[in-house]
């Protein structure tokens, strides 16, 4: 039970760092125009899945890459 707490207390604190870093991430992006810009490029390279994609306004990525 001790172990399952720990566990849940450090899921807690990794998901609000989370938070955290991504709320001071977008304060800078809406302050600085070319830190938006360099974030959305390491974005557009870091995300994926179309959904989150789609949350920052980023080009879908084309799955079939390799048919043309």
């Amino acid at each position: 039970a001790e172990k399952n707490r720990e566990r849940e207390k450090s899921r807690k604190e990794e998901t609000r760092k989370k938070i955290l870093i991504g709320a001071m991430v977008l304060d800078g992006m809406s302050k600085n125009q070319d830190y938006q810009s360099k974030m959305l490029k390491n974005l557009d390279k870091y995300l994926t899945a179309e959904r989150d994609r789609k949350l920052f306004n980023l080009t879908p990525i084309n799955k079939n890459n390799d048919e043309e």
